[in-house]
């Protein structure tokens, strides 16, 4: 059978756990709320971080109840380093996991990235042979993880770019981002066409607005790789729903989750 040729998120909850969910045939991805977890105030609820400086009992329950409304064996996750380091599950030893990107070929584990601002990135093969996810801030954007993700899927699980979809979660919006000169230039060093990323801020000289999703858009269509239809909410705007760094500084973190499920 066929995967549809155009998936749509859509907002499904487990209980008090509240998450968003996208499937592409045996393809799952999803981004965890922060309802519906045990994390105390500033990390209500839904906290899916144990570095923030949250309760480990509450991130492991928390990380359980996510588990468990997705279906999966087990979530799978790094220690975050804003880098373009990408990591194959199953790991090939059992050393410290520094890095912003995984890729799978296994069933039913879940890979994840935490993010309070910083974009997701998911990428997937369009037979669901293989799965693989991004954590994309300026910096990883930057270093164009998302692209060596799907480069190394491509190498790896044998998937040429034409075969391989991405989607892309919540994230800050251009309009909630501000950064300096000092960003403006690195994005100079890794995309030709870097300008049509930024927008010069109005009230502050030498500051921009950066849009992240499009800057990785740009990265992978440029590759080859095909887009379903992103679940585009800003962090910073919906405090409701997201944790943002940028807004409240001490919080939770989100997780994007993506994994096969068949």
């Amino acid at each position: 059978m066929n995967p549809p040729t155009e998936p749509r998120w859509r907002q499904k909850s487990a209980g008090k756990l509240v998450y968003y969910e996208l499937a592409f045939g045996d393809v799952a991805a999803a981004f965890a709320t922060r309802q519906g977890g045990v994390s105390a105030e500033p990390y209500d609820s839904l906290n899916l971080s144990p570095e923030v400086g949250d309760r480990p009992e509450s991130v492991t329950r928390n990380r359980g109840l996510l588990e468990e409304a997705l279906g999966l064996a087990r979530l799978t996750t790094l220690t975050q380093v804003h880098s373009d380091k990408v990591f194959r599950v199953p790991f090939e030893d059992r050393g410290v996991r520094e890095g912003d990107g995984l890729h799978t070929a296994e069933h039913y584990i879940g890979l994840g990235v935490k993010v309070a601002d910083c974009l997701p990135v998911y990428v997937f093969a369009q037979d669901a042979s293989c799965v693989g996810i991004a954590h994309c801030g300026w910096r990883g954007t930057a270093a164009c993880t998302a692209g060596k993700l799907a480069a190394e899927m491509s190498e790896y699980h044998g998937v040429p770019a034409f075969g391989l979809r991405f989607t892309t979660g919540p994230c800050i919006c251009p309009d909630c981002y501000q950064v300096g000169a000092e960003v403006y230039e690195e994005f100079r060093l890794s995309f030709p066409d870097y300008r049509r990323f930024f927008r010069p801020a109005t009230s502050e000289p030498e500051m921009w607005h950066l849009d992240l999703r499009a800057a990785n858009r740009h990265l992978l269509a440029d590759l080859g790789l095909q887009e379903v239809t992103g679940l585009e909410l800003c962090t910073a705007e919906n405090p409701d729903l997201f944790y943002s760094a940028r807004r409240d500084q001490k919080t939770g973190r989100n997780l994007a989750a993506i994994a096969i499920r068949s």
